[in-house]
């Protein structure tokens, strides 16, 4: 081989891997106002769900997980905490729990060990502050794998004066 096609060779595979480079840093965190509203677009298509304004998000971070570099297979995941009055909170609770028989929903006493919070690996490099697993209140759970790769995720605490909602979405 000559030189000039080891060279063009050499160009062609240094912008794939600077374009991937590049890629990857762009996609590897989200925060903020972005993830708030692709879960709300998730909530509404996978799960038929709008959060009343009562809801306010607390807090949310995500990104790319997995990498062109290293990974075949690589997703998105989100995670959101959102805070609202002990009167959403009941009215969501009884929303989903009319759709007991269309996806899983669970409602567990205090008393009972949480055991349905799903160990989401992720969320210790994603978002440092996901920690549904610390509450002891009263709590419900609720998934949904939807088509189009998308997976739902909320645990609902009911605290003295409000509710809490934790929300993990998987895109892939």
């Amino acid at each position: 081989m000559s030189k000039r096609v080891i060279i063009w060779i050499s160009i062609a595979v240094g912008i794939t891997v600077g374009c991937c480079a590049i890629w990857q840093i762009r996609n590897s965190r989200v925060s903020g106002p972005a993830v708030d509203q692709r879960a709300t677009e998730v909530l509404k298509t996978v799960c038929s769900l709008e959060l009343t304004n009562s809801w306010r998000t607390v807090n949310g971070s995500g990104g790319l997980v997995g990498s062109p570099f290293y990974s075949i297979r690589w997703w998105r995941e989100y995670f959101i905490l959102k805070e609202g009055d002990i009167a959403a909170f009941d009215a969501l609770s009884k929303e989903l729990a009319n759709r007991h028989s269309r996806v899983d929903f669970s409602f567990l006493p205090a008393s009972e060990n949480p055991g349905v919070i799903y160990p989401h690996r992720d969320s210790t490099s994603l978002a440092s502050w996901w920690q549904p697993e610390t509450n002891h209140e009263p709590m419900f759970h609720y998934d949904i794998g939807g088509d189009r790769g998308l997976s739902v995720y909320m645990y609902g605490f009911k605290k003295s004066t409000n509710g809490l909602l934790y929300i993990h979405i998987t895109e892939r």
